[in-house]
């Protein structure tokens, strides 16, 4: 979704994506390093974060891309 941009940790992705998916990232990072044994059980709301976050579209579209190449 992000790309071009060099992402190598969650903090990293935290601050280019929406405040949905940040703030499921910060709950998951919450239940990894949490003390207690609690199991993370909020894999839908994050899969949701995810699919909602803009998609990425690409420069370049085939219509432009046949400039370049003409056919005969």
């Amino acid at each position: 979704l992000h790309a071009g941009r060099p992402i190598r940790t969650l903090e990293m992705i935290r601050t280019i994506c929406s405040e949905e998916l940040s703030q499921q990232i910060s709950e998951l990072e919450k239940s990894l390093y949490a003390s207690n044994d609690t199991l993370w059980s909020e894999g839908a709301s994050l899969y949701r974060a995810t699919a909602q976050e803009a998609s990425w579209a690409p420069e370049y579209t085939v219509s432009s891309l046949r400039a370049l190449y003409p056919t005969t």
